[in-house]
């Protein structure tokens, strides 16, 4: 199980470093980095900390890396999936399939319903996966 743990804690890291500098698959944008100046990078610095204090401390960097992908659960709840389970405003769709706009999709953006780009759905299988992973361990 610790081998999964941390092959899977990789690959968060490698897709979450795509919300620092821009990810293209075949010209499309996967995810776009915000940079190095942005919230994003702090907290990917916060998971390569935690991850590594998994590495290095594995009974205390358990906690600390359950924590963080329950932390970062939460928010992808918050931010995404509360949308489009239990529906958004026109404000916030908007603003979200203006965010989007340029990103690679599973389904067409909607002017009534909230639909996370491939992205999104991705990195949130992932982070429930360690997630459930850490909780099991």
């Amino acid at each position: 199980m610790n081998n999964t743990i941390i092959i899977l804690s990789v690959l968060t890291v490698l897709f979450f470093f795509g919300c620092v500098k821009t990810y293209k698959i075949s010209g499309k944008v996967f995810v776009e980095g915000m940079g190095f100046r942005s919230i994003e990078f702090y907290w990917f610095i916060i998971l390569l900390i935690s991850f590594f204090t998994y590495l290095l401390f594995n009974d205390i960097g358990k906690w600390v890396l359950l924590g963080y992908y329950l932390l970062w659960f939460i928010m992808l709840f918050m931010n995404h999936w509360r949308y489009v389970i239990f529906g958004v405003t026109e404000i916030k769709l908007k603003g979200y399939n203006k965010c989007f706009k340029n990103t690679i999709k599973l389904f067409q953006a909607s002017d009534k319903h909230l639909l996370p780009d491939l992205y999104h759905i991705l990195l949130s299988v992932i982070v429930l996966l360690n997630l459930i992973l850490l909780i099991l361990a």
